[in-house]
C-alpha cells in the first residue's frame, strides 16, 4: 500500500473503533480494505505503537508525527467545535474521484482540476472549492465510495464551465451542522461526530451530500487542506 492509502485506511479504522467500541477487528479490517486482520494489525501496530486489541478504544490514542494532525489523538472529540451555519443555494463543476483513498486518487484529481482550471485561463488560487460525498464513509466500503472535487460557479456560467467529464450539482440553501477541520485525521474524527448529531434529528434530509468546504483552493499535500466538514440539518 502506498503511505497515503495507509494512512487513510488507518484513519478511516480509527473514526471506526471509537465510534463502535465493540466492533470486532475482523469486521473493521474489512470495513476500511486491509486483505486479512493480521495485515491491519500489523500495519496498525507499525504506525501507533501498539497492536489494536491492546487498545483501549476510549483511552487516547499516540498517533506520532507522521499522520496529517498529530494534535488530535483524544479518543473523545471535542463536541463543542460543531457548529450550525447557513449555506446559500450554491452550483459545484465537479469531477468524480471513485474509491477516491486507492493510490492517492483524490490528491491525483485535485491536481487535476486545478491544471482544468488553468487550461481555461480562471485562477485556482481564488476558486472556492469543495468536496462532495454521498455515502456515508464510515460504512461504506472504500472501494464503492465516491467523492466529487468541484468548484463553486455562478448558475449563469456553470454551463460553460463545466467540460464533458464534469458534472453540475446545484445545491439547495441549507442550514447545517460543520466543524472546521486542518488534515484528514482531523476530519476522520469529525464526521462521526456529526453523523451522531444528526442521527438524534429525524427530519434532517438524506438525499443531500456531506461537504468539504475548503478555506482556500488546496494543493496536492493534504496535510496543509483546511476545510469545514458540514452536513444538511434543513
Amino acid at each position: 500500500l502506498g503511505d497515503f492509502t495507509r494512512r487513510a485506511r488507518l484513519e478511516r479504522a480509527v473514526a471506526i473503533m471509537r465510534t463502535d467500541c465493540d466492533r470486532p477487528l475482523t469486521a473493521v479490517a474489512g470495513d476500511v480494505g486491509f486483505a486479512t486482520p493480521s495485515e491491519f494489525s500489523r500495519v496498525f501496530r507499525e504506525r501507533f505503537g501498539v497492536a489494536p486489541s491492546r487498545w483501549n478504544r476510549r483511552d487516547r490514542l499516540d498517533v506520532g508525527e507522521s499522520l496529517a494532525d498529530p494534535s488530535m489523538t483524544a479518543a473523545s472529540f471535542d463536541e463543542d467545535r460543531v457548529v450550525e451555519r447557513t449555506r446559500p443555494a450554491t452550483t459545484v463543476v465537479a469531477t468524480r474521484v471513485r474509491d477516491p483513498w486507492r493510490s492517492g486518487r483524490l490528491v491525483a484529481a485535485v491536481g487535476g482540476m486545478a491544471d482544468s482550471w488553468a487550461e481555461r485561463g480562471l485562477a485556482w488560487g481564488s476558486a472556492s472549492v469543495v468536496g462532495l460525498s454521498w455515502e456515508d464513509e464510515l460504512s461504506t466500503p472504500l472501494e464503492r465510495l465516491s467523492y466529487a472535487v468541484g468548484v463553486v460557479v455562478s448558475p449563469d456560467s456553470a454551463a460553460a464551465a463545466s467540460r464533458a467529464a464534469e458534472s453540475l450539482h446545484r445545491l439547495a440553501a441549507a442550514r447545517t451542522v460543520e466543524v472546521d477541520c486542518a488534515g484528514l485525521t482531523d476530519a476522520a474524527l469529525a464526521w462521526p461526530t456529526l453523523y451522531r448529531w444528526i442521527a438524534e434529528r429525524p427530519d434532517a434530509p438524506v438525499d443531500r451530500p456531506a461537504v468539504k468546504w475548503f478555506d482556500h483552493a488546496p494543493g496536492t499535500d493534504p496535510s496543509e487542506w483546511r476545510f469545514a466538514c458540514s452536513i444538511a440539518i434543513a
